[in-house]
């Protein structure tokens, strides 16, 4: 099944992109969202025209035209495994976050093909520490402890996933608002940075502790001085109407 992609802006300002046409540079993302979570995707052209363009009339040969120009860019690295072909899409990971990876649908591609993270993909916003874990580490311990109803992951924006109890832990521990400053400079880090973190609870308390979490959610690393007490809903909407009317009669005398 095709999956939920990102395009960066930079995407277009890419001089090898630009030398090949443009039907090939849209082929090309047809085969992010048509890959595994691990950037393989089957490389059968029939099967590939039909996933990519079901409503064009193309006819087969151009399309492989279109294949072979991103092929020749060193962009997709072709292999085969039981006498299927298949498209490695290389340096996939660096640029889509993944942070829940389903099983593979496609072969491993040969040992040669997987790049190495390069240094810079590894900065974060702030000088955020960088974490990663493996596929196997991820699989052998859902093996080990499979995950309860009540410890059920909960997304929060694109790409935080923290459980309910985890929320409000970190809500008692930081407070409201760093908590949604740490989400947001978190949610940032993984969607555009594309850094990559095993336990987004503990990243976020750790940041907290650290003094990593600012004020504006910006990511710029100022330090936030932790609240005595959460307060409660009443009170924020008391804050509220109370800023409100403030502000609001300090616009009218200005």
């Amino acid at each position: 099944m095709a999956r939920t992609r990102s395009i960066k802006p930079e995407f277009w300002d890419d001089e090898k992109l630009a030398t090949v046409c443009r039907d090939a540079r849209l082929a090309y993302i047809g085969l992010w969202t048509n890959s595994d979570d691990y950037g393989v995707v089957k490389g059968h052209p029939a099967f590939l025209k039909n996933k990519i363009f079901p409503y064009d009339e193309i006819k087969i040969k151009d399309f492989e035209v279109w294949i072979r120009e991103i092929e020749s860019l060193g962009m997709i690295l072709p292999f085969t495994e039981n006498g299927e072909k298949y498209y490695y899409i290389k340096r996939f990971l660096d640029h889509q976050s993944i942070n829940h990876p389903s099983k593979r649908i496609y072969p491993k591609p040969p040992s040669n093909f997987i790049d190495a993270l390069p240094e810079d993909s590894r900065n974060t916003p702030g000088g955020l520490p960088f974490e990663t874990e493996t596929e196997t580490e991820t699989e052998e311990k859902e093996k080990k402890d499979p995950p309860r109803p009540e410890n059920k992951k909960i997304r929060y924006l694109d790409s935080v996933w923290i459980t309910e109890l985890e929320y409000k832990r970190l809500q008692e521990a930081m407070g409201q608002k760093n908590l949604e400053n740490g989400i947001e400079q978190l949610d940032y880090s993984i969607t555009v940075k594309g850094g990559k973190y095993k336990d987004h609870y503990k990243t976020l308390l750790n940041w907290f502790k650290r003094g990593f979490i600012s004020g504006n959610g910006n990511g710029s690393g100022a330090e936030v001085s932790k609240p005595k007490r959460v307060p409660t809903q009443e009170e924020d909407l008391a804050e509220f109407n109370e800023r409100w009317d403030r502000e609001h009669a300090a616009g009218l005398t200005a």
